[in-house]
């Protein structure tokens, strides 16, 4: 189960929505637009409106699509989604104490995973069969990645350049490139234990 507390459109908690240690995390839950045909008057012809409405069904929907799509890119434990979820909120100071992630849903940082490489670079040149310490930073800790796996994709090929099992999350790993001349490679970083990944802007070796 994930409780799901409903915030307002300032990142606070809705005058309407429970709170404490017992709930998980916080979605948008006032002034959502949604199909309304349910809520049309019996006085006014059927027809197919949009209406605002708010309330924790509306924020506990979100997190449910949260949920699905995590679903939808791997094998995930109902708990494995809940605190992943709970990591990867948006800290904002008007939740802080309300629910346990301190924060709101961010459905991007949830579904794009935790990383940012930072070296290579776009646009770098880099020797072929020298020694290169890649670089990345983790946006949020989750508590689903351990491990990260680093290939580099050229000319339709990819070339694992980490041992099977991957290696340490611990933001740098010393590779070796390729003896072989590649242009527009990409080098990608991905969580050995879900399919979480980010990948790097186009550069050569030469």
């Amino acid at each position: 189960m994930i409780a799901v507390a409903a915030s307002d459109r300032h990142d606070n908690k809705a005058r309407f929505s429970n709170y404490g240690a017992t709930v998980d995390i916080a979605a948008p839950g006032t002034d959502i637009l949604s199909t309304a045909i349910y809520f049309a008057l019996p006085i006014l012809p059927y027809h197919n409106a949009y209406r605002e409405y708010g309330g924790t069904s509306a924020a506990a929907a979100q997190v449910t699509a949260a949920a699905a799509m995590l679903l939808a890119i791997g094998a995930w434990t109902p708990q494995q989604i809940r605190d992943h979820l709970v990591a990867s909120a948006d800290p904002v100071r008007g939740l802080t104490g309300i629910c346990r992630a301190n924060g709101r849903l961010n459905l991007r940082r949830a579904i794009c995973g935790p990383f940012t490489i930072v070296q290579p670079s776009g646009g770098q040149r880099l020797q072929r069969n020298s020694f290169y310490d890649v670089e990345w930073r983790s946006e949020y800790d989750s508590p689903v990645v351990g491990m990260v796996e680093i290939t580099i994709t050229a000319n339709g090929a990819a070339t694992r350049l980490t041992p099977m099992g991957g290696v340490p999350n611990n933001g740098h790993y010393c590779v070796q490139w390729p003896n072989q001349v590649m242009t527009g490679a990409v080098l990608r970083l991905r969580s050995v234990q879900k399919n979480l990944y980010a990948e790097s802007a186009p550069f050569d070796i030469i």
